[in-house]
């Protein structure tokens, strides 16, 4: 099952595996292409790349802000990022 995070402007819809290697931002499939930064209790960022058969090789840093996500959206969050750290 994926978990969704619905990121504040400028960020698109989020998901991510429960493994924490596999997302998909902005519609498409992403791998975590470095280790995630976690800057204390107030942003995570995500190095996310796409895919190699997609059409396009983007690389982004997705930022995430701990306050804007509901409490039990943290703790998923937390979850996953413990599984690929």
């Amino acid at each position: 099952m994926l978990e969704f995070y619905l990121l504040k402007w400028p960020q698109q819809p989020l998901s991510g595996s429960p493994c924490g290697y596999n997302w998909w931002w902005q519609e498409e499939a992403c791998k975590l292409f470095s280790k995630p930064l976690v800057i204390g209790n107030i942003l995570t960022l995500l190095p996310l790349e796409s895919l190699p058969d997609s059409d396009v090789q983007i690389k982004s840093w997705v930022w995430i802000w701990w306050f804007r996500l509901p409490p039990e959206q943290q703790a998923q969050l937390r979850r996953q990022l413990s599984q690929v750290s």
